[in-house]
């Protein structure tokens, strides 16, 4: 009972202090998060960050009176405690603690009349006993480190003190006012100085910890805040100064006021990444949101393509049963040619099915004719029948389009497979065609000749690829392209155009009778 009453305490006690578990550091690193002191109020204590133990060993705190520092040695040490206690400390989450076997502690004033010592003595007698034990797994902690005697002498003393526990390994933070010890620690490796912010325009302590740099006492602003006649602080200021002080305090103040604006802009800094990040979060949360509205949309329209082959298939149904009626007997295999040939030409109509997977981008580097494509703004897929400039002519499904570069992407190795067996993208020959019985079919719909004067040499191209498709379709061994003299843009055009075709076997400028520069005739 007496066991689950102690856990139900320390819980409780957490609870309360708004304490955390300490993850426990594998060496001897301290890292201390918003630490508070577990015996002040936690509506007034001032949250302290401390870390020991990674590049330095030793803290060296300096600062105002009543300014923090020994709360700040405290508050270490009671943590320290409280962990190796199986307690949560006040601090917040991810603060780290090692297990140190001894926990050293010189703080507070213990002079004694009676025991005839004064306040050095005591200091004294106390850092005698921690240097006969000390090991390098001890935490050791000092208040006001030499003071009590003369500075001179207390600084010399406390350099050595703190260089004698430095070789012996030890953690360390230690308080003091001395000048000398704050320059030995930034002469000296593994100490590092610290100290409590003093607010210079309200003349007051913040009791906030800032490492890196040391601090001045401000004794004089004190003296002054506290009722001291102000004649008096100035001569003290000006002795101050005939000493040769000033020069120190000034640099330290310079030091500290640049310390404070590089926190600033850390702090700016931060808060502009944690708005990159978020931007970053709803950038990829509004794209996948439009990928997933283009998916829709394009199942959408897959749905009513589908729907629309459907009602085509049915059209292109009564209409063959009309065709049926049109031939005689004797045109029996005739009329059996033209209906496959409409039902086949409605099966290929090309509607994608299944999942809308990501393609690769096409390289046109390396494309030629014959290659299977896939045309994005059409979604199917077709052969390369000639490539101009930036332009390529794809046969689909019989039809002939010509796309720019950017609406062609990569085919799959097993849909290019799949459409070169369905379909041989090589121009069969006119023999091939009136065997086949496609000459009879086109025969009445081909013409031998095509006017495209006034046209672009874009929309020239189109035309001509057409009108070719036909005349070879239709089994024609000759036609002519009435293009005109003009400036020759439109006639070079072509010919270019005509070049890339397969089935022509020549093309030449046609006679005076038919138009010499005029017109091209073409040998299929």
């Amino acid at each position: 009972v007496s066991h689950v009453e102690f856990v139900y305490g320390k819980a409780e006690l957490a609870i309360r202090m708004k304490a955390v578990r300490a993850i426990i550091s594998q060496g001897r690193e301290v890292n201390l998060l918003q630490a508070r002191h577990p015996m002040l109020a936690p509506n007034v204590v001032v949250p302290t960050t401390i870390t020991l133990g990674t590049k330095y060993r030793i803290l060296l705190i300096t600062g105002s009176n009543t300014g923090g520092k020994t709360v700040s040695l405290k508050t270490l040490g009671l943590l320290a405690l409280m962990n190796q206690s199986g307690l949560c400390i006040p601090a917040d989450s991810g603060s780290t603690l090692p297990i140190f076997h001894h926990i050293y502690a010189d703080i507070g004033d213990e002079q004694s009349i009676e025991a005839s010592l004064s306040t050095f003595s005591a200091h004294m007698s106390q850092v005698i006993r921690i240097l006969k034990k000390v090991g390098p797994n001890d935490l050791v902690l000092l208040d006001e480190l030499g003071s009590g005697t003369d500075p001179e002498e207390g600084s010399a003393l406390g350099i050595a003190i703190i260089e004698y526990f430095r070789k012996k390994g030890a953690l360390m933070m230690v308080s003091t006012h001395y000048n000398e010890l704050k320059t030995y620690a930034y002469q000296t490796e593994g100490v590092e100085n610290g100290h409590v912010e003093f607010d210079e325009r309200t003349l007051r302590p913040t009791y906030r910890l800032h490492i890196g740099v040391a601090g001045s006492s401000h004794a004089l602003s004190i003296a002054a805040r506290l009722g001291l006649p102000q004649d008096v602080v100035d001569l003290a200021r000006k002795q101050w100064e005939l000493n040769g002080r000033s020069a120190m305090e000034d640099m330290l103040r310079d030091l500290n006021q640049e310390l404070r604006k590089t926190q600033e802009r850390e702090r700016a800094l931060k808060k502009e990444q944690e708005e990159v990040r978020r931007m970053r979060t709803q950038v990829m949360r509004d794209k996948k949101a439009l990928q997933d509205k283009k998916k829709v949309i394009l199942e959408k329209a897959r749905e009513e393509a589908q729907n629309m082959k459907r009602s085509v298939r049915i059209e292109s149904e009564q209409i063959i049963k009309e065709l049926k009626g049109s031939f005689n007997e004797t045109d029996k295999q005739k009329r059996q040619d033209a209906i496959s040939k409409a039902r086949k030409g409605v099966s290929n109509v090309a509607v994608p099915t299944g999942t809308i997977e990501k393609r690769d981008p096409l390289d046109v580097t390396k494309v030629k004719v014959g290659d299977v494509v896939f045309l994005d703004n059409l979604q199917s897929l077709g052969t390369i029948l000639a490539i101009q400039g930036k332009r390529i002519q794809v046969d689909m499904n019989g039809l002939t389009v010509t796309v720019k570069e950017k609406d062609l992407l990569a085919a799959t190795r097993e849909e290019a497979s799949a459409l070169l067996r369905k379909e041989n993208p090589v121009p069969m020959s006119n023999r091939q065609r009136k065997r086949s019985g496609m000459a009879v079919i086109r025969q009445q719909q081909a013409s031998t000749e095509l006017n495209i004067i006034g046209r672009t040499v874009d929309e020239a191209i189109v035309e001509v690829g057409r009108f070719i498709d036909q005349a070879i379709l239709a089994g024609l061994n000759s036609v002519r392209i009435v293009h005109g003299k003009g400036t020759g843009a439109l006639r070079s055009g072509v010919h270019d155009y005509l070049r890339t075709l397969p089935g022509i076997k020549s093309y030449d400028l046609a006679s005076l009778d038919e138009g010499g520069a005029g017109a091209t005739t073409v040998i299929l």
